[in-house]
């Protein structure tokens, strides 16, 4: 594991969840929203993807994209009632 990538990449994302808390403050209450939001930033993530496999987008636009996909994911399990638990998998 790169810890220094992790580490990275983690701080990028928890700078994107405090702009994102800045600018929408309030989160949906409602679970199929809040999955709308997260698979819609993934939906974004893969067209620029894919977009790139064609050489029309960069690598950066796709690690914006990922960083807010991140974000988003992060958002949703940070509203989730009760506490965040691994499964040991």
């Amino acid at each position: 594991m790169n810890v220094e990538a992790m580490l990275n990449a983690s701080g990028l994302v928890m700078a994107e969840i405090k702009a994102a808390e800045k600018e929408h403050p309030s989160w949906p209450e409602d679970r199929v929203h809040q999955a709308a939001i997260v698979a819609g930033e993934a939906t974004e993530l893969f067209r620029v993807a894919m977009e790139g496999r064609q050489g029309s987008e960069s690598i950066d636009k796709i690690r914006l994209q990922a960083i807010q996909t991140g974000a988003t994911a992060i958002r949703l399990l940070m509203n989730l009632p009760g506490e965040v638990e691994r499964d040991g998998g």
